[in-house]
């Protein structure tokens, strides 16, 4: 099995990755979207995607290369006030 952790480097992400690779043979990737140091010491272990993910050809993208079967959507605008202040997340596209 293959996984796809969108949000990987978040600290729900990081959590889920760690246990993944502890607990299951499956291979996982996840998508970073600015820094990484909270899957440091498994980066080696995953397969990684430096990508936003508010536009649809480079979901199309990661989709395509990773070919996940199964998806674990984490990925998220973590500060409350953007997220109300931008809905669909544009701010992240530039």
């Amino acid at each position: 099995m293959k996984a796809l952790i969108t949000g990987i480097s978040g600290f729900v992400g990081s959590h889920l990755a760690e246990h993944l690779l502890a607990q299951t043979d499956w291979q996982i990737a996840g998508t970073v979207y600015g820094a990484a140091e909270n899957i440091g010491s498994i980066q080696d272990r995953l397969e990684l995607y430096p990508a936003g993910l508010s536009r649809l050809p480079v979901v199309q993208y990661i989709l395509e290369r990773c070919r996940p079967d199964v998806i674990f959507h984490l990925a998220a605008v973590a500060v409350t006030g953007h997220s109300w202040r931008d809905p669909p997340g544009l701010y992240l596209a530039s």
